[in-house]
């Protein structure tokens, strides 16, 4: 299992807390996960950039890249030559004007390759996952042999950025489990995070005092250790609920809203429980009674964490309801 980290907050007053709470959760996920590591930020001005890692113990020291000479020379000998890729870059590194971060370590289930390192990078958009996809096979990948590549392919063919609403279509396209966050611009050119799991993945959530923000994660254990090593307060825990989809603002960390969506089934489970094409649901007994909870419908929170009731809208009933 890969493990994945998210901060939607990061300011002037907390940055250099956000930084030390990085680096000692990846030295503690990379203990278990060390098959490569990388993140995607983005900066003040709405700027994303990454690194990415091949050996997890160089990670935020090494930065060697292949030079211009290396990519001329290994091109030119067409195989003649080869060099081991372990580091790479995307945009301007900015850690001075990091407003918020995904990041990513990784335990291989598909070849260890430099290629396979996540975040994956395409169009401004960054995306990490923890997770199967059974059915990857059925999708073209340009930059890797990875699964989690397709879930990229598929977020940006059907213009999730766009509108969170096509993200039911990325769900209907996939068969497996996902843990997942993706950064880059919805249709405005605003610089978003969107976070989502399935039924089965594992993602957790804390309130950091010092951090002033929520943080998300694989392991709620690996965070209530790096909070202990670094003297930070989690005020409040947790769980991530699947079938959701939450936007942030990647500058502000404000919450946008958050897209419901229905899952396919796991491959292993197919003969226990039967996907429905046409109602696009589960359709064994308990899927059928979360049914009447589910429905694609976009919920529109408040900008800060704290005030007012939530107005949810339901669409299938043409009703609204305040909590």
């Amino acid at each position: 299992m890969c493990k994945i980290l998210v901060i939607p907050k990061i300011n002037d007053e907390t940055r250099e807390t956000a930084l030390k709470f990085l680096k000692v959760m990846h030295r503690i996920m990379s203990e278990t996960n060390s098959n490569g590591c990388g993140y995607a930020a983005m900066s003040a001005d709405g700027q994303l950039f990454g690194e990415r890692w091949l050996n997890n113990r160089d990670a935020f020291s090494d930065r060697r890249p292949l030079t211009e000479l290396d990519k001329k020379m290994l091109a030119a000998t067409c195989g003649f030559l080869s060099k081991k890729e372990v580091y790479d870059m995307q945009g301007v590194i900015r850690e001075d004007q990091m407003t918020s971060i995904i990041y990513h370590a990784r335990t291989a289930t598909s070849g260890k390759e430099f290629y396979n390192t996540h975040p994956f990078f395409e169009e401004n958009t960054a995306l990490i996952h923890n997770g199967v996809i059974h059915n990857a096979k059925q999708t073209d990948m340009a930059q890797s042999t990875c699964d989690s590549e397709v879930i990229l392919r598929k977020y940006l063919d059907l213009d999730v950025q766009e509108d969170t609403r096509n993200f039911q279509k990325v769900c209907n396209a996939l068969t497996g489990y996902y843990a997942c966050a993706v950064m880059g611009y919805d249709g405005a050119g605003t610089p978003i995070i969107d976070v989502f799991k399935s039924y089965t993945a594992s993602l957790n959530a804390v309130y950091i005092e010092q951090l002033k923000s929520l943080v998300i994660s694989t392991s709620l254990y690996d965070m209530q250790k790096t909070c202990t090593e670094l003297n930070l307060t989690i005020l409040s825990e947790y769980d991530v609920v699947e079938g959701h989809l939450i936007r942030f603002n990647a500058v502000s960390g404000a919450s946008m809203l958050i897209q419901k969506f229905k899952e396919r089934p796991v491959d292993q489970w197919s003969s226990k429980k039967e996907w429905d094409k046409d109602s696009g649901a589960w359709v064994n007994e308990y899927h059928k009674a979360r049914e009447k909870e589910k429905s694609n419908t976009v919920i529109e929170l408040p900008k800060t964490p704290s005030t007012p009731p939530v107005t949810i809208y339901n669409s299938e009933k043409g009703n609204a309801a305040t909590r």
